[in-house]
């Protein structure tokens, strides 16, 4: 009868049991490690083994982590090679069809990783052959100049030297902004921008050595492919003091076009 008691009562109450598991060794380090596997099974039978007993080894924790080459894991998967910085040793590859030369590992929302081209934080534009813009010019013209973007919320900075023909000191208000192709030709700036560049020049090349246009506009690609966007000048506003007539010239080819992005990659 006791023996069925104990039975009984064996049944009832649970019983939490911890072991450990020791692949190609007996020698468990840590009482921290569950599987223990030693494929090079060369491992001391005591003692803590060496670096170099442990490069190939792999260890899961009691914490769920994967530890290959390293018997104490400190996230869910611990990779360490016998690399250095002077002579680096891969321990991560993943070929899932979608790896391409030069791609580089990003996520979608739900944290799934996949390969996909580089898209950078930075742009720098093209200075194009400019052009010239009289100062009785009232609507926008392409200067030839642009810059690339791909989709996402960028912030371009335009800095332009601008030089007049004029020989009598006058000022004039010109506007700038950007096109994109499919709003080329365009008397508008494009809607993916916000905001536009306007400066003051001074139209006189014998007195000065030309006019200094800097500033931002706000630019966000919601397409699904990078975009040109072109650079615009004109709704030239006269100095109606002395409107003298003088044209400025070469209005975008010297100067630069630089672009940061503002949002992150995942969310344009």
């Amino acid at each position: 009868m006791k023996y069925l008691f104990l039975l009984a009562l064996l049944l009832i109450i649970p019983l939490t049991v911890f072991s450990q598991i020791g692949i190609q060794t007996d020698n468990i380090a840590t009482s921290n490690i569950l599987l223990y596997i030693d494929p090079a099974k060369d491992n001391a039978t005591s003692g803590t083994p060496t670096a170099s007993q442990t490069k190939e080894d792999i260890v899961i924790d009691k914490s769920g982590n994967v530890g290959i080459g390293t018997t104490t894991p400190t996230v869910k998967l611990d990779i360490v090679t016998t690399g250095t910085p002077i002579s680096p040793v891969k321990g991560f590859s993943i070929r899932d069809g979608y790896q391409v030369d030069k791609y580089v590992l990003t996520s979608d929302a739900t944290g799934t990783a996949y390969w996909q081209a580089y898209v950078p934080g930075t742009e720098k534009g093209v200075m194009g052959s400019g052009i010239n813009i009289a100062n009785t010019y009232t609507n926008y013209i392409n200067t030839n100049s642009k810059i690339s973007l791909y989709p996402g919320k960028w912030i371009v900075f335009v800095s332009l030297n601008i030089l007049g023909n004029g020989t009598v000191a006058d000022f004039s208000w010109m506007t700038f902004g950007f096109a994109d192709d499919s709003t080329l030709p365009s008397s508008a700036l494009s809607p993916d921008t916000q905001g536009a560049v306007s400066a003051a020049l001074l139209n006189d090349i014998n007195t000065s050595p030309g006019s200094s246009v800097n500033g931002k506009i706000f630019i966000t690609n919601n397409s699904s492919v990078k975009k040109d966007y072109y650079l615009l000048a004109g709704k030239v506003i006269r100095n109606t003091t002395s409107p003298n007539s003088a044209t400025f010239l070469s209005v975008g080819s010297t100067g630069s076009l630089y672009a940061f992005r503002i949002n992150d990659i995942t969310s344009p």
